[in-house]
């Protein structure tokens, strides 16, 4: 058993979210000088954004959906600030499909998440789904994409189908969507950190510098 103290850090995301993938590489810049001194537990908990809980109509073009709300040229300038956010962070200009499906029932896809999460692998599996969907523009509400996400990170896709098409696994992260939004996270990303010695507690949302994750450790020891 480890002597450094366990900082427990719960994310809540949605994989619909451009800044949550970006945020969780802040995150782990913040940390880095904090390796040898704590000891992180890293856990992901859903959050359902509005266009992705299973009343939507799956479909539709982010681009489109962009340019018809706010003009080609303010849409541009929009997307154009999450294309240079995440240069920033090591994710290329041509990482982005703008074309991507933009009703999306991320449902399955959280059940995936939770899943991985006995195997140690939620974080690969978060990026495989950011991959699929920001870069390949494919549905990650779709079974065999979800199974090929699975496959890819080398969890059992069989297994996996199971639990994302289990109604019982939808009704609980519906539960947990619900628990978070009432206790207080109207958005994603948002972070809560806590130190398990001495249950002393941070909570920030946003997609926040690396700084403030820093700065968060260094308070919470």
């Amino acid at each position: 058993m480890s002597d450094r103290p366990n900082l427990r850090v719960q994310v809540l995301s949605d994989p619909l979210c451009p800044w949550c993938h970006i945020a969780t590489r802040h995150m782990e810049k913040g940390f880095q000088k904090f390796d040898a001194l704590v000891e992180f537990s890293v856990v992901y908990s859903p959050y359902l954004l509005s266009w992705s809980d299973d009343c939507c109509d799956v479909g539709g073009d982010y681009k489109d959906m962009m340019c018809t709300r706010y003009g080609a040229e303010e849409a541009g300038k929009m997307m154009d600030v999450v294309v240079t956010a995440g240069e920033a962070v090591g994710i290329p200009r041509d990482f982005w499909n703008h074309h991507r499906p933009v009703r999306v029932n991320t449902i399955p896809a959280h059940c995936l998440i939770q899943f991985a999460k006995k195997y140690r692998k939620q974080r690969e599996v978060l990026d495989e789904l950011f991959r699929v969907y920001f870069s390949e523009g494919k549905d990650i509400g779709n079974a065999e994409v979800l199974q090929s996400v699975a496959y890819d990170v080398g969890l059992d896709p069989v297994e996996a189908l199971k639990v994302f098409s289990d109604p019982k696994c939808h009704s609980h992260i519906l539960g947990m969507d619900q628990q978070a939004k009432v206790r207080g996270t109207n958005g994603v990303p948002t972070f809560i950190m806590m130190n398990q010695d001495t249950n002393n507690k941070l909570r920030f949302s946003g997609c926040q510098p690396a700084e403030t994750f820093s700065m968060a450790v260094e308070k919470l020891l």
